[in-house]
């Protein structure tokens, strides 16, 4: 299975990249493009563990905006530079990587460059202009699925097959359910009565990060990040939106009920973006319904999977 890796600057491309991670899931599905490195924890090899997750994938998009070149030089001494370690580990193990510059910048020459990252300048640039988003992705989308080969796996196979079995099963249950209860409830038989009061329900545990596709009727699909952080009897935590990160407010966990909303001001906006969440708390996901200006949006949200 090809998979698709998105290198960028938060500070300086987060909103480009957010958009492209939106645009490139929808053509080739969630469990197959990644933008961040997850499973890092502290005490762990950075350097390391991206590593093993570069090795994992067929192609990394590097997204270089005005700042980037610069970014780099002020940090070539620092030795926590994810970045440089994304990309210097693709050009390594001879990994596709493709430049995508964004924001009106240019490709860095080979010599304003760390040694690890000079063959980055001989590798063929795609410009993606505001203007001409939709285009422009377009064109980076062909090259992805005809060089990759990503489209040959039918991903919504699995649905089908799915729904048709799930069209056998429904009879069957019928028939269960229909001698269960003639034993359960024929004449005669003596039917016990539990007196005692059933034991409250556990609440759920909703700590640590979500991940969810979220979508809009008629609009494509975009991804979220959920992460929440329990102190206390209080519920706190973030949102990451493909522009930008809020901060959760009001936050309700009543049984299986949750809500919040949280407040950002989106890259290119000047006026703060509240969106509103009401969503139900499964044992292994979350059922998500957001409301904003745009419209509502519906999603779930599950445990991102280790890399």
């Amino acid at each position: 299975m090809a998979a698709i890796f998105i290198s960028y600057r938060r500070e300086d491309t987060g909103g480009h990249a957010g958009r492209l991670c939106d645009r490139l899931t929808a053509r080739f599905g969630g469990n197959r493009v990644f933008m961040d490195i997850q499973d890092i924890r502290p005490g762990q090899n950075f350097a390391a563990s991206i590593e093993d997750t570069i090795a994992t994938c067929d192609c990394v998009i590097a997204v270089i905006g005005p700042r980037w070149l610069e970014t780099v030089q002020k940090r070539a001494q620092a030795r926590d530079d994810f970045v440089r370690h994304e990309i210097g580990a693709a050009l390594k193990r001879r990994v596709t990587v493709i430049p995508v510059l964004v924001g009106g910048a240019h490709m860095p020459a080979a010599a304003d460059l760390p040694p690890e990252l000079a063959d980055l300048s001989l590798r063929n640039a795609v410009e993606i202009r505001d203007e001409r988003f939709d285009d422009d992705v377009a064109t980076l989308e062909t090259f992805l699925a005809s060089d990759l080969r990503s489209a040959d796996i039918p991903v919504k196979g699995n649905r089908v097959r799915g729904a048709a079995t799930l069209g056998y099963a429904i009879p069957l249950l019928l028939v269960v359910l229909a001698i269960a209860g003639y034993f359960l409830f024929r004449p005669g038989r003596p039917v016990a009565v539990n007196t005692s009061a059933p034991a409250p329900a556990p609440a759920p545990v909703i700590d640590g990060d979500w991940v969810a596709e979220m979508q809009k009727p008629g609009q494509r699909p975009f991804r979220i990040r959920l992460t929440f952080q329990r102190v206390g009897e209080s519920i706190g935590g973030m949102v990451s939106y493909p522009t930008g990160d809020g901060p959760m407010h009001d936050v309700a966990l009543k049984g299986r009920t949750l809500t919040f909303y949280t407040t950002h001001v989106p890259q290119f906006a000047s006026t703060p973006a509240v969106v509103r969440f009401q969503a139900e708390v499964k044992d292994d996901h979350i059922q998500l319904m957001s409301t904003d200006d745009g419209g509502v949006a519906t999603g779930v949200a599950a445990r991102p999977a280790p890399r």
